[in-house]
């Protein structure tokens, strides 16, 4: 079979080394060791061509010809890129200025297949390991292919090869951000693990980072657009699965993402804002059943927008019955009162109130209801500014909308539901109010029987409609818990949150202490007495009627029981509407509340920990990884940047090669192969306990675009190294040295990084 290789890529050294530096290579190359799960029939291959390659290059006949066959390659390449080429032009090379050359394609015997593939999957060619393996297994599937029984011992180790290949090309396409791709590389090479049952361990290893990819790949994917209707489905897929292994949003469960509890809620916060406003309330809904005051929170936020947009109060409805049962756990009487308001229930609006713990917002609301008989314009207005900064911005398909209460209760099939709830509280209240009379006779007529000597004359007070306001939707209320004693706001940022007043929490203890009702304009005995001429405002049937109606209090009293005209007498709920007027234009007054804190906006602080360019988990590095960058530009290189890479070279040399061995600096300025190079002799000497310190000063000669690529240059420099060799602790003076050296560099720029992608020594 015919490999992409020649000798000098086999050990990892350049045409213009020279036999020291040769010896050297291949002593270095010969300790590196493979995996152990390798057969001792792979170890032995690879050997095998580590020496025939350096066999061949001891020799300088065989080597000469071998050059020659990779000059006629380059040059044959060349020749067919650009046919116009001088062949004879003076002072020109035919090799091109970047080295190393291009590889000679060598035929490699059966018995040498295995080793080949290791070499490739050490020199980062992760794609070519990939192709050329599964070459090798489609011969296997033959049994009459002459080369069947020669592949057929070497299987396991080339299935390894593949799944590291698969494993390493992942981990690289995680550092470049391509989070989906590197999820279907790893995937692929666990696959062919599972498929052929090998390799337990590296089964595990692979999962693992599969796991942490996980997040990154659900972000990517759900950030698609719309039209990308698969890959979109893929991530929520995923969201789905995670959420079910940790038992809900913050549940105690693990997905092994490596993301605690509040790192996965800044996670999910982050998120929403892909999701569309449907897609939320499907999601949250399916949570339901870990009984989280989390995920019941999230829910009240899109059934209140799809309610508000969408013209449908029964999601409001829904959302209203919810917060009931959050309340034992946190502050949400706004909430409350804005699904009130957005109900038409006027009165249960301005009560909630009463229970409002956030002083800004109060301060807010008075301010903009001043000269008004109640708080119903300054909540009007905070609700509209509420829904477009807190809640419209949390969804992918709300972020624009300008939607205004003013559109919403001119809707006719929001009016027509409005006025159907209404009725029903009527009558609701009359029963109920038939029914308190009745327990409050049967409760006096006993205490006259127990009592003999004499009659306790106590009457006990019912609250109107506080147990329909209990029971109303109790179907739709889930048993909400607390996991950990605390709820969104408690673990909205990554480091502990100064208490503020305004801020509201989920709290653990189901009481909470009354406010001092004197805070609120209108009383609770107030709005009884109000109740009922609220609803005895007649209709206005057109738009010039209803803005030249007064401010709230002042309408005249009729009969709310009129027969004939039901259905056109004045409810409540156009209380709001009427309040929409007189507010007008307000939305300029509202920019000193930026400050106000809801239980979900508290999120928005410190948004997120875990982002796509700022892991809250370690990413694997790979081998011949380049991460760190030394100088991010969009210009030619100029001289003083190429002294700049150079010195960040020699700098990274000293310090993988230094007494601490630190090989991660060498990913930050070396290409493939030389960082597979460099790293196994700073490795080699790690082993014996040797190091190198080094001085230099750069002087940088020429610098050269190449074919007209500014993202490829070739620099010439004078280099004075001194460097002093350490063995078990002491200088050895025979290996130390201080040299001027002609060094010619070859420099890429990837993703605006310049690194060294091939150097040589210039005689």
């Amino acid at each position: 079979m015919l490999i992409p290789l020649d000798y000098y890529r086999i050990l990892g050294v350049l045409p213009q080394v020279t036999d020291k530096q040769l010896n050297q290579a291949y002593h270095d190359r010969c300790l590196q060791s493979p995996r152990r799960e390798y057969s001792k029939m792979a170890i032995l291959s690879r050997k095998q061509l580590l020496t025939q390659a350096y066999e061949i290059l001891s020799d300088s006949e065989q080597r000469a010809a071998h050059e020659a066959l990779c000059l006629e390659n380059t040059f044959s390449d060349k020749l067919k890129s650009n046919p116009e080429i001088s062949l004879t032009g003076q002072g020109e090379e035919i090799l091109p200025d970047s080295s190393p050359l291009k590889p000679k394609i060598l035929e490699i015997a059966p018995e040498q297949w295995i080793g080949s593939l290791m070499i490739l999957q050490e020199l980062g060619e992760y794609e070519l390991v990939i192709k050329f393996g599964e070459i090798f297994l489609e011969t296997l599937s033959n049994p009459r292919s002459e080369l069947h029984s020669s592949i057929c011992k070497i299987q396991p180790d080339v299935i390894l090869t593949i799944a590291l290949a698969a494993l390493e090309l992942s981990r690289e396409q995680w550092q470049q951000e391509e989070y989906e791709q590197a999820g279907i590389s790893g995937g692929k090479g666990l696959s062919i693990l599972q498929e052929n049952c090998l390799f337990p361990s590296l089964q595990l290893e692979i999962t693992k980072e599969l796991y942490k990819l996980r997040p990154y790949r659900i972000l990517e994917l759900l950030a698609q657009p719309n039209k990308n209707r698969a890959d979109r489905d893929r991530g929520k897929t995923l969201l789905q699965e995670m959420l079910e292994e940790r038992q809900g949003i913050d549940g105690q469960g693990d997905d092994h993402s490596g993301l605690g509890i509040d790192d996965f809620l800044r996670f999910i916060q982050q998120l929403r804002t892909y999701l569309t406003a449907s897609e939320q309330e499907d999601i949250f809904y399916r949570e339901t059943n870990y009984r989280s005051a989390v995920t019941a929170y999230l829910r009240v936020y899109s059934l209140i927008a799809r309610g508000f947009v969408e013209k449908q109060p029964t999601f409001i409805v829904e959302a209203k019955g919810i917060l009931d049962g959050l309340e034992k756990l946190q502050d949400v009487s706004l909430e409350k009162g804005i699904c009130a308001l957005l109900l038409g229930e006027t009165q249960e609006a301005i009560l909630a109130l009463e229970q409002c713990e956030d002083e800004e917002v109060l301060a807010f609301i008075r301010q903009q209801s001043r000269g008004a008989p109640d708080l119903l314009p300054g909540l009007c207005s905070y609700g509209q500014y509420w829904l477009h900064t807190e809640v419209f911005s949390h969804f992918r398909d709300f972020k624009k909308r300008t939607d205004s209460l003013e559109d919403y209760f001119a809707d006719q099939a929001v009016q027509i539901y409005l006025e159907q709830i209404s009725l029903d509280s009527q009558k609701t209240s009359f029963e109920e109010k038939q029914d308190e009379e009745k327990q409050e006779n049967e409760v006096m007529f006993s205490r006259k029987i127990s009592r003999n000597d004499y009659v306790v004359q106590e009457r006990r007070s019912f609250i109107k409609g506080r147990h329909l306001r209990q029971t109303r939707f109790q179907h739709q209320e889930p048993q909400l818990l607390v996991s950990g004693g605390g709820g969104i706001p408690t673990i909205a940022t990554a480091a502990p949150v100064p208490r503020t007043p305004y801020r509201r929490r989920f709290r653990e203890n189901s009481s909470r202490v009354p406010r001092d009702k004197s805070v609120i304009t209108t009383s609770y005995q107030d709005s009884l007495r109000r109740a009922e001429t609220d609803r005895s405002f007649s209709l206005p049937t057109t738009a010039e009627e209803l803005e030249q109606k007064p401010q709230c209090g002042s309408y005249k009293r009729t009969d709310p029981y009129k027969t004939g005209k039901t259905i056109f007498k004045f409810r409540p709920w156009f209380l709001v509407v009427t309040s929409l007027i007189v507010l007008g234009a307000v939305g300029s007054s509202v920019k000193w509340i930026q400050y106000i804190v809801s239980p979900l906006v508290a999120l928005e602080e410190e948004q997120l920990v875990l982002e796509l360019r700022q892991p809250p988990i370690a990413i694997p590095v790979p081998e011949t990884q380049i991460k760190k960058q030394i100088k991010n530009q969009t210009e030619t290189l100029t001289i003083e940047d190429a002294k700049q890479v150079v010195e960040m070279w020699l700098l990274s040399k000293a310090d993988a090669f230094g007494l601490n061995h630190n090989l991660e600096s060498l990913n930050n300025i070396l290409t493939t192969p030389l960082l597979s190079l460099w790293k196994g002799r700073a490795q080699n000497l790690k082993k014996y306990q040797e190091y190198w310190q080094y001085k230099h000063n750069v002087t940088i000669k020429s610098l050269k675009i190449v074919d007209n690529n500014p993202d490829k240059v070739v620099v010439e420099a004078d280099i004075r190294e001194i460097a002093n060799f350490y063995q078990g602790g002491q200088r050895n003076a025979s290996r130390s040295y201080d040299d001027q050296l002609k060094v010619r560099y070859g420099l890429l720029r990837k993703q605006n990084n310049w690194l060294i992608d091939s150097l040589e020594l210039i005689d």
